[in-house]
C-alpha cells in the first residue's frame, strides 16, 4: 500500500516537470500587484510621515490605496491626498500628544501601535451599521471615512474631528487592555446586549452604557467609557449620568444608571493610575490626561475652523 502511494506521487510529479516544455512561454511579464514591495516616488507627505511618526515613533502610516489593507469583500476608496497631513496631525496633537506629556517618548514607542491605514469611505457592513476605525492585535489601526474630512461647514468638521478622535483613542484603550487587562470587576456592573445596533442612545444611557456600542461586551465598553469622556469632556459625562434612570435597578441588583457609569468611571481611573502611573484626572496646576486632550482638541479646533 505505502509503496503504491509512493509511485503515484513520483508519477505525477513526473508527469508536471513533462508537461512543461522548453516552448511553453509565459505571456503576462507584468508585475503582480501588492508583491515584491510598493514602488512609487516619494513626496511631500511621504517626507513629513517620516518626520513626524517614523523616524521618532517608528509608525508607519499607510494612505496610498492596498486592496490587502482592507476586508476583501467591503468597497471602500482610497483617502484624498489633501486629507492625509491634516488627520495625521490631528492624530499626533490629540493622541500621542497628551500621551506623551504624561509619559514620555518611550511610552509611544513601546505601546503606540505600529501601523495606521487611511481608508477615505465609511466601511459599510451588512447589520447597517459602519465602521469607523478598527485595531488589529495591537499593532495596525485602521481608520475609515476620511475623505469627509473636506467639508466648509465648522458643526460637521468639529464632528469628524471629534469621531476620528474618539475611535483612536477607542483603539489604543484596546491596545493598553492587551498590555494590561483592565480589572474583572468592570465585567459585571452591567449586562451587555445581544444586538447593540438596536439600542438607542437613551436606552444605553438608562442601562449604565456610555454610548448604544459600549453595551456590545465589556471590553467595547471599557473602550468607550475613556474615549468619550477624553473628548467629550468630563461636563459632558457628568450631564449624562445625571439625565440617566436613577430609580431603575440594573441586573437585579441595588445599582442603578448612574451609579453603574459612576462605578466605571472609578475603575478606569483607578486602572490607568496603577497601570500606566496615568492621571485620568488632574487640576490646572497638574493636568492630567483628560485636561490635556479637551485643551489639545480646543487649541486644534481653533487654528482649523475659520
Amino acid at each position: 500500500m505505502k509503496r503504491r502511494f509512493i509511485y503515484i506521487i513520483v508519477s505525477v510529479f513526473v508527469l508536471m516537470l513533462t508537461s512543461c516544455t522548453e516552448d511553453d512561454t509565459i505571456q503576462n511579464t507584468d508585475p503582480i500587484v501588492g508583491l515584491g514591495g510598493d514602488s512609487y516616488t516619494e513626496n511631500d507627505i511621504d517626507r513629513w510621515i517620516y518626520e513626524q511618526f517614523t523616524k521618532p515613533y517608528n509608525i508607519a502610516v499607510k494612505y496610498r490605496w492596498s486592496p490587502w489593507e482592507s476586508s476583501l469583500t467591503a468597497m471602500v476608496t482610497p483617502v484624498k491626498e489633501e486629507c492625509v497631513i491634516p488627520v495625521m496631525e490631528l492624530i499626533r496633537d490629540v493622541w500621542i500628544g497628551p500621551y506623551k506629556h504624561m509619559k514620555g517618548e518611550e511610552f509611544i514607542k513601546d505601546y503606540a501601535p505600529k501601523n495606521y491605514v487611511l481608508i477615505g469611505s465609511p466601511r459599510y457592513n451588512t447589520n447597517g451599521t459602519i465602521t469607523l476605525g478598527e485595531a488589529e492585535g495591537g499593532n495596525k489601526v485602521t481608520l475609515y471615512r476620511l475623505n469627509w474630512w473636506v467639508t466648509n461647514n465648522p458643526d460637521e468638521y468639529k464632528d469628524l474631528v471629534q469621531r476620528i478622535l474618539r475611535t483612536t483613542h477607542h483603539e489604543f484603550t484596546h491596545t493598553l487592555n492587551q498590555i494590561i487587562r483592565y480589572p474583572e470587576e468592570f465585567m459585571y456592573i452591567t449586562a451587555s446586549e445581544s444586538a447593540w445596533t438596536n439600542v438607542s442612545d437613551e436606552a444605553a444611557r438608562d442601562k449604565g452604557y456610555i454610548s448604544p456600542y459600549a453595551s456590545d461586551s465589556p471590553g467595547e465598553d471599557f473602550a468607550e467609557m475613556l474615549a468619550y469622556i477624553l473628548i467629550y469632556g468630563r461636563e459632558w459625562f457628568d450631564a449624562r449620568v445625571a439625565a440617566a434612570n436613577s430609580t431603575a435597578k440594573l441586573l437585579g441588583k441595588e445599582i442603578t444608571a448612574q451609579q453603574a457609569l459612576r462605578q466605571k468611571e472609578t475603575i478606569l481611573i483607578a486602572y490607568l493610575k496603577q497601570s500606566f502611573g496615568i492621571d485620568f484626572y488632574g487640576t490646572a496646576d497638574n493636568p492630567g490626561l483628560h485636561e490635556l486632550v479637551q485643551e489639545a482638541i480646543k487649541k486644534y479646533l481653533d487654528e482649523h475652523i475659520n
